[in-house]
């Protein structure tokens, strides 16, 4: 079972991080907080350095200046990328297990099961669809971290009904497990429809420019029509204003 903490708890907190290339200044200033138990969205147009946030709150690039506090007892996050990643020659199981040699096997069946693919346990890749994979790169991630994980637009390649079922599948995650997912996404769409709350990342360089607080809007994990009308102009006016 999942450790179980306060929704309200911070367990990931960016404070005023900024990040330069040569000299020139790609993030500047971007501070949030993400709870326990929410997706939270990061929404902007690509190239923006979206991905660049995300390598720095795993530690795989390293701030300019900032900081970030990871409040998670093991400081471990999981990171589900564009690509899904696994070794061509390992089966599922072996791709989840090369992660963490010593975990305990039940964990990785309990993953394999929460994502559809229990039966496929011995597939190799090659014999996996699109979809399969990124389930698999999933329950991977799932059993490296746990309770954080980051998601850097892992759909955009998938056709829109596996793009949906995967989302569901983020929500299921939040319901059974947990977890906390913090999603990179430029698709509006997306965002809307799974998200509790959306960061709006716009302008060179980029900073957090709005945030929308979805978790009111929503009855039985649906937006009205009205409201998400509403709110995807609300969102395209903040990207693109001046």
């Amino acid at each position: 079972m999942s450790e179980k903490m306060p929704m309200d708890k911070k367990i990931l907190v960016s404070k005023s991080i900024s990040k330069k290339y040569n000299e020139k200044l790609i993030l500047d200033n971007i501070n949030f907080e993400m709870f326990s138990g929410e997706i939270l969205g990061l929404l902007g147009p690509s190239g923006i350095g979206k991905t660049t946030l995300l390598n720095i709150l795993v530690s795989l690039e390293k701030e300019t200046s900032g900081e970030i506090i990871n409040n998670y007892h093991n400081n471990k996050i999981g990171y589900v990328f564009q690509e899904d990643r696994l070794l061509n020659w390992l089966t599922l199981f072996e791709n989840i297990k090369l992660i963490k040699e010593d975990i305990d096997e039940k964990i990785i069946w309990e993953n394999l099961s929460l994502v559809g693919l229990k039966d496929y346990y011995n597939y190799f890749p090659k014999e996996l669809s699109g979809g399969m994979r990124q389930r698999g790169s999933i329950a991977r991630a799932l059993t490296f971290a746990g309770n954080i994980m980051l998601f850097d637009e892992p759909f955009k390649s998938l056709d829109i009904k596996l793009r949906f079922e995967l989302l569901d599948l983020m929500r299921k995650l939040k319901e059974e497990k947990n977890t906390s997912i913090l999603f990179v996404t430029h698709d509006i769409e997306e965002a809307l429809y799974v998200c509790d709350r959306i960061l709006i990342l716009k302008g060179q360089p980029a900073n957090i420019s709005k945030e929308i607080n979805l978790t009111n809007k929503r009855k039985e994990n649906k937006l009205s029509l009205q409201d998400e009308v509403e709110l995807k102009r609300e969102i395209l006016d903040s990207l693109y204003e001046n």
